[in-house]
C-alpha cells in the first residue's frame, strides 16, 4: 500500500512595509524607533542630516532628501516644527506620493496650513495630533487624534498603531485633528503653587490628583516631573506658546473669543522672557512662584528677564 504524499505549499513571504519619516526631532525619533520595533523599515529625512544619521539601525536608514525618503514608501509621516517647515518639506512631496501610499501629517500646525498642504492629494492624507511626550511614545502609551476620510484613516491605522496605544477618530475634515489639541498646564501649575504655599507638600498633591476623577492621561505623565521639580523638556515652553498661538488664531478666524488662551499666551511669554523657553512648559510653575513671592524652583539668577 503506497503512502500518500502530502504536498507542502510554501507561504509567500510577508513584505516588509516602508515608512518615510520627515522630521527627526525628539518626537520623530521616538516614532521612528517604535516603527522599527514593529518590524517596519523607516527612511528618515531631516533638515539637519545628523539627526537622521543618529537614528541609523538595521531597519532605520537616513535619506538625503524628502523625495528620496518617500520613493516607494507605503506611508509617509511628517512631524515638523511648525507650519513653515511643513510647507517647505511637503512642497512637491504631496503631489508625488507613491500610488496607494498614505500621508500622515502629525505636526502641530494651524488648520489652514493643514488644509492647504493636503489639497493636492486629499484622498491620500490624514491629519493627526500626538498626545504624549517622546517618553510616553517609547513606553507604548501615546494616543493620537486622527481626522480625514474614512478610507484613508483605515489605511493609516496600522502605521499609527505601531507607535500609539490609542487612535481616536475626530472626524472627516482633514484639518480637524489640529483643532482638538490644546493644553491645560496653567490650571495644574496654579493648583500646585497654591497648595504648596498653603502647606500641602507637592508629592501629596501628586498622589491626591492621581487618585481622583480629575486625573487624566495628560496630568498623569506630568505629575512625577512636577513632584521632582524636573524641568527637563519633554514639550518646551516655547513649543506650547506656539500651540496656544495657533488656537488663538483659529479663534479669531472662527469669531470666538478665547480669554483663557490669551492669558496663557501672556504667561508663557513671561516664562520665555525669564530664559526658560527651552525648558519644559512646567516652567509655568516657577513663573507663578516668582510672581507670588514664594521660593522659586529655579535659581533666582535664572529668573531675571
Amino acid at each position: 500500500m503506497s503512502t500518500p504524499v502530502t504536498e507542502q505549499v510554501q507561504a509567500a513571504p510577508v513584505r516588509t512595509q516602508t515608512v518615510a519619516l520627515l522630521g527627526a526631532g525628539r518626537m520623530g525619533a521616538a516614532i521612528a524607533r517604535m516603527l522599527a520595533d514593529s518590524g517596519t523599515r523607516v527612511r528618515v529625512w531631516n533638515r539637519t542630516p545628523a539627526r537622521a544619521e543618529a537614528l541609523r539601525s538595521e531597519l532605520i536608514s537616513p535619506a538625503l532628501s524628502a523625495a528620496d525618503a518617500i520613493a516607494g514608501a507605503d506611508a509617509v509621516i511628517s512631524i515638523l516644527a511648525d507650519g513653515a517647515a511643513v510647507r517647505s518639506a511637503l512642497d512637491g512631496v504631496v503631489a508625488a506620493l507613491p500610488r496607494g501610499a498614505v500621508l500622515i501629517e502629525a505636526s502641530t500646525i494651524d488648520p489652514l496650513t493643514m488644509a492647504e498642504v493636503s489639497h493636492p492629494a486629499r484622498n491620500q492624507v490624514v491629519s493627526c495630533a500626538v498626545s504624549g511626550t517622546p517618553a510616553v511614545v517609547l513606553a507604548g502609551n501615546a494616543a493620537v487624534l486622527v481626522s480625514g476620510s474614512r478610507d484613508v484613516k483605515r489605511r493609516a491605522e496600522p502605521f499609527l498603531r505601531a507607535f500609539a496605544a490609542r487612535v481616536v477618530d475626530v472626524g472627516p475634515r482633514v484639518e480637524d485633528a489640529k483643532l482638538v489639541k490644546i493644553g491645560t498646564m496653567e490650571l495644574l501649575a496654579e493648583s500646585a503653587v497654591l497648595l504648596e504655599a498653603s502647606g500641602v507638600p507637592r508629592d501629596v498633591f501628586r498622589e491626591a490628583l492621581a487618585g481622583s476623577v480629575l486625573n487624566s492621561a495628560f496630568t498623569g505623565y506630568k505629575l512625577d516631573a512636577l513632584a521632582r521639580r524636573d524641568y527637563g523638556a519633554t514639550f518646551g515652553t516655547r513649543d506650547l506658546r506656539k500651540d496656544i498661538g495657533l488656537a488663538i488664531s483659529q479663534g479669531d478666524a472662527a469669531g470666538v473669543d478665547l480669554p483663557f488662551a490669551e492669558l496663557l499666551a501672556d504667561l508663557l511669554d513671561e516664562a520665555v522672557d525669564y530664559g526658560w523657553g527651552d525648558l519644559d512648559f512646567l516652567s509655568l510653575v516657577p513663573r507663578l512662584q516668582i510672581e507670588s513671592g514664594v521660593n522659586s524652583d529655579l535659581p533666582a539668577e535664572e529668573a531675571t528677564p
